[in-house]
């Protein structure tokens, strides 16, 4: 079956996405190592790796820029993160992430939940507004 799936890989262009929002150097090339790993695991062709130290409450950074303008030009399949919140953390701007991409044909994959694509995105935004509502 490993074998099945790597060669189905094989043609999917991944860019991988690292992020932390202090200068946790080591945190950022764990994320890294294991983004790579996994993409080879996968079978994955690894066409470009952002690696950065930025906050998370806005997608208007250096690196999301490098991943829209190759998704743009179709040269990626697969946005590979950690997690979401690697992204941003603020909701409606994930949300307008994922449907960017996905009008790309760009997936966001993390090696622990798969795919995130608009239903698991819109799941997240119910969830972070019943929790604030719940707060106020």
């Amino acid at each position: 079956f490993r074998k099945k799936e790597r060669k189905m890989n094989q043609h999917k262009r991944v860019w991988i996405y690292c992020r932390v929002a202090n200068t946790d150097t080591i945190e950022l090339e764990n994320q890294k190592r294991l983004l790579v790993d996994y993409s080879e695991q996968k079978g994955f062709e690894v066409v470009g790796i952002t690696a950065e130290i930025a906050h998370g409450a806005s997608i208007k950074r250096r690196g999301m820029a490098d991943v829209f303008s190759a998704a743009s030009k179709r040269r990626i399949d697969i946005l590979l993160v950690v997690n979401p919140a690697r992204i941003t953390r603020k909701i409606s701007e994930f949300l307008y992430c994922v449907k960017k991409l996905n009008g790309y044909g760009v997936e966001i994959l993390t090696p622990t939940s798969g795919v995130v694509g608009l239903p698991e995105a819109d799941f997240y935004a119910r969830i972070a507004g019943i929790a604030k509502n719940m707060k106020g």
